[in-house]
């Protein structure tokens, strides 16, 4: 599998990258970093750090990307969820990798064009990459295989406003535009993540059984996610959990089999005081003008836990 990881590296995006890391069938060809969680220049600093923890190879191109929505402004780092570096506060070495120079629509564009309909981009942050890459680019929708994207909710409850997801409502407009592009596009969002709880337990048993080259691993999870789940119990009340996330975007790369996707016309709403951010999909015989997208609406959780639990 050539996957494309597009992150606004927080503690769940690490996490998805070390899966994404440990699984043999998967080929990393980037990692593209946006703003989000942090800022996408920190972003890019954390892809770096977590490449090294992994031991990955140095030949991994890493390439920064937006600082902004497509409209309006970001409205900062997510500190209370993912603290103030972007990993739960845990420190990890500085990097000695290089950030590619160039810009990220050429990168994405290239890499694709180089594997036509081979390459599948994991989307975990705003979509504001993605849709500059289409604007720029064109034949970028020709040229990726697909797109599987963390964000949005259909009927779950949103976690920024009572109908948005953060991904979603960061950049409603890119999103809009990725979704009107004809891709592939797989939708993981808080329908599915909120089923699937990763609890403290886990994170601190990681001890027992990690293997030996995997103890800094599990070090770095017990701090970030320490002050993680501290972030979703003031946010979304958890005790001792917490809703996986990006993780479970990458899973359903490597074992869709696990989940329940629906098709559904889909649009993304772009103003409004309320509904901002919010998917509007269209369930009636005669639906509206917009492309077909795959919205994952179940999951059998504890097999997805389990396979995130078995790279260690």
């Amino acid at each position: 599998m050539k996957i494309i990881l597009d992150v606004d590296c927080g503690v769940d995006d690490s996490l998805a990258l070390l899966y994404m890391l440990k699984k043999p069938e998967v080929e990393i060809l980037g990692v593209t970093s946006v703003f989000g969680n942090v800022s996408a220049q920190k972003s890019a600093d954390n892809v770096c750090r977590i490449l090294d923890l992994a031991d990955a190879p140095k030949d991994i191109p890493i390439v920064c990307g937006a600082e902004s929505p497509l409209e309006g402004q970001w409205d900062g780092p997510v500190a209370i969820i993912h603290g103030d570096n972007g990993l739960g506060n845990a420190r990890l070495p500085v990097s000695s990798r290089t950030v590619l120079d160039m810009p990220v629509e050429d990168f994405l564009y290239e890499t694709t064009a180089r594997y036509p309909e081979e390459v599948t981009v994991l989307t975990l942050g705003r979509l504001t990459n993605v849709a500059n890459t289409i604007e720029k680019h064109p034949d970028f929708k020709k040229n990726i295989k697909n797109i599987v994207m963390m964000g949005g909710t259909l009927s779950a409850p949103g976690n920024v406003t009572p109908v948005a997801e953060a991904n979603f409502e960061g950049d409603p407009l890119a999103c809009d535009k990725v979704f009107c592009s004809g891709i592939d596009i797989s939708v993981v969002g808080l329908d599915v993540t909120m089923q699937t709880r990763l609890k403290k337990s886990y994170i601190e048993s990681l001890w027992e059984y990690c293997r030996d080259q995997d103890k800094a691993i599990a070090e770095y999870l017990c701090a970030a996610f320490g002050y993680y789940f501290e972030g979703n119990h003031i946010q979304d009340g958890c005790i001792d959990d917490c809703p996986l996330h990006d993780p479970l975007a990458a899973i359903a790369v490597v074992k869709p089999e696990l989940f329940q996707f629906q098709l559904l016309k889909a649009r993304i709403e772009c103003n409004g005081d309320y509904c901002r951010g919010m998917i509007v999909a269209d369930k009636r015989n005669h639906t509206f003008e917009a492309e077909y997208i795959k919205f994952a609406i179940a999951v059998d959780a504890e097999a997805a836990l389990r396979e995130l639990l078995s790279i260690f």
